[in-house]
């Protein structure tokens, strides 16, 4: 079944729930997503950017930086809580356990972020035990100023009795504009090999089967932002503010390098099936037909039957 993303109106669900959370006086922060996994991940990276260049905002960046020395990371949380600041944290589809570091993290900023506001960007909700649905629970419903964005219906039913403010937003990567396809193959299979594999037809060509590059393209460009961003403290946080444009463009630049190469990948076939969203979003924006997949959580299935309108 062909399907197409009406993404002119996602964008502008998308500006308006994120403008809508950003107060008018105080400073704004972003906590990075790991842009080192996997195109997709350079692709929300990247859209985050755009977005809040788009908007107009000025943001500081907040990077992971490895494991979380508790001290140091509570101090620099500390010392931008205000009640005129919000941080934003990265969407995607990690939240719930599968990903346990991410949820570390943002557990982290709900328990040391408690006078600003906190905005988690949209997410796919997908629970792998009780004891960490109800950790975060508590910590969201707890905090005295949050927001959860969720990007499909299904996740918005596991988390709609939650007692806080929780929205229905597309993911950002919709938010890319569209590239001609000049594809020379017919069908291509973009499939996971990770975490959320999941089994698949023994009918599909295995020389047409592939999923994202591991390893990133921009090798040198690579090495220049770790020397940028490197610090001393061994904590969760390494701060980037906006003042420092350079940076942000190497970021970016960065990032985006990474999504023309998946663009230019999925743009070489007139079809593509993947089980991965961010696959089945890039090849649509690539100009291929884009076919979803069942996936292990299915937040595939479950963005698309929320978003997509059928042709």
């Amino acid at each position: 079944m062909s399907e197409d993303l009406n993404f002119e109106s996602l964008c502008r669900e998308i500006v308006k729930a994120v403008s809508s959370e950003i107060p008018p006086f105080g400073k704004v922060f972003l906590v990075m997503p790991h842009g080192d996994s996997n195109i997709g991940d350079s692709a929300i990276a990247f859209c985050t950017l755009q977005l809040f260049k788009g908007i107009g905002v000025e943001v500081d960046l907040l990077f992971p930086n490895g494991k979380p020395s508790r001290m140091i990371a509570r101090n620099i949380l500390n010392a931008i809580d205000t009640y005129q600041s919000v941080v934003f944290l990265p969407g995607g589809g990690n939240f719930g356990g599968l990903y346990p570091w991410n949820d570390e993290l943002r557990l982290f900023v709900l328990n040391y972020f408690k006078r600003g506001k906190v905005v988690q960007l949209p997410q796919s909700i997908y629970f792998t035990d009780k004891n960490l649905e109800s950790e975060l629970r508590e910590a969201f419903q707890s905090h005295r100023n949050c927001v959860l964005m969720v990007r499909d219906k299904e996740s918005l039913a596991k988390v709609a009795n939650w007692n806080m403010r929780i929205r229905l937003v597309p993911d950002l990567v919709s938010c890319l504009p569209p590239k001609q396809n000049l594809g020379k193959f017919e069908k291509g299979y973009l499939l996971r090999n990770d975490t959320e594999k999941v089994e698949t037809s023994s009918s599909i060509e295995s020389g047409l089967s592939f999923d994202w590059p591991t390893i990133p393209p921009l090798t040198r460009a690579r090495r220049r932002i770790s020397r940028e961003l490197a610090r001393s403290l061994p904590s969760f946080f390494t701060q980037v503010y906006p003042s420092n444009a350079i940076r942000h463009f190497r970021i970016e630049k960065f990032h985006f390098g990474r999504v023309v190469m998946g663009l230019d990948l999925l743009a070489k076939f007139k079809e593509i099936h993947s089980d991965r969203l961010h696959g089945a979003i890039l090849a649509s924006k690539a100009g291929a037909n884009a076919i979803h997949l069942p996936s292990l959580t299915g937040k595939t299935d479950s963005y698309y039957k929320t978003w997509v309108r059928f042709i």
